[in-house]
């Protein structure tokens, strides 16, 4: 009988008074659904890995059961392609287990910015697999961001002989995203000062400046 519906039979008795017809009602109970869900978030440092972990209602049959990985970077996410490493696909629930955990790659950069979001879907075309009641099928990860924007000089002091120059560098701690101006001056410009350069600017992509000091 087709899950879950009731299907009559007939049974047919004879004897010596004759024959007797009995029906019988039969109903299949419908087995339950094979469902799977998918953790609903995760983060990561960037350059770190996310980590999202899919679990089967019931262990993975004999050839597993393979997932489709896929990030996205519409809507409200924040985050990029470039953002974002090379992520496996598809991925597989090996026969006998009943979780995966499935690797998001990050990609570390230089810049200092607010977290950012994307979004992955892990679904699956297995027959007889299905998601878990209304569990979505896709994950928000955040990525943090491990940069501080800043600026550091290097080295901290010099020893200039008289008439004599020295040089130290001007470096920013981030990646600039716009022109960033760093005013250089002497702390007692009758006995140094800074030779031909009172601003330094430095253009996105360009990181550091050299600066000379002449001893008067």
């Amino acid at each position: 009988a087709p899950d879950g519906r009731a299907t009559e039979l007939w049974l047919m008795v004879s004897g010596s008074g004759g024959m007797t017809t009995y029906s019988i009602h039969v109903t299949a109970a419908r087995p339950a659904p094979k469902t799977y869900s998918v953790s609903a978030a995760s983060t990561a440092a960037e350059g770190a890995n996310a980590t999202l972990t899919v679990t089967l209602s019931e262990a993975a049959p004999t050839g597993g059961v393979a997932f489709t990985v896929t990030a996205s970077y519409g809507g409200g996410s924040t985050a990029t392609a470039d953002d974002v490493g090379s992520i496996a696909s598809p991925v597989t629930v090996p026969a006998g287990n009943t979780t995966l955990d499935v690797t998001i790659p990050t990609v570390d950069d230089d810049v200092d910015e607010d977290d950012e979001t994307f979004t992955v879907t892990i679904s699956t075309n297995a027959q007889g697999w299905e998601k878990a009641g209304d569990v979505r099928d896709t994950a928000t990860v955040t990525i943090t961001d491990d940069d501080t924007a800043g600026v550091t000089v290097t080295p901290t002091t010099l020893s200039v002989a008289e008439e004599g120059t020295a040089t130290y560098t001007v470096s920013l701690d981030s990646r600039p995203t716009a022109d960033v101006t760093v005013t250089v001056t002497s702390g007692d410009v009758g006995a140094a000062g800074v030779v031909h350069l009172h601003a330094v600017r430095l253009e996105p992509l360009a990181d550091l400046h050299r600066v000379r000091r002449r001893r008067r």
